[in-house]
């Protein structure tokens, strides 16, 4: 996985940001940058599929993120200390 910058949540917080704001491309554009270091980031994936789905037709994108996210979900493991 690459390193970045910016902690995964800023990515997070950037794309919820441009969704409240009416700026669906901003926030797209930001899930994406997180995704680039860590496709793997649920939150991110569900963010991501929720922008796709709502917005302009790009449902094969918002339907991969979202079975990614699936995928992960369900074989995540619960930490063993709480």
């Amino acid at each position: 996985m690459k390193r970045c910058g910016r902690p995964l949540r800023s990515y997070e917080m950037m794309a919820r940001a441009g969704r409240t704001r009416g700026n669906a491309g901003q926030a797209i554009a930001s899930a994406e940058r997180g995704l680039e270091f860590a496709p793997d980031y649920v939150p991110l994936l569900v963010e991501l599929a929720d922008l796709l789905a709502n917005g302009p037709v790009k449902l094969d994108r918002a339907e991969s993120a979202a079975r990614r996210a699936i995928e992960l979900i369900a074989t995540a493991k619960a930490p063993q200390r709480v």
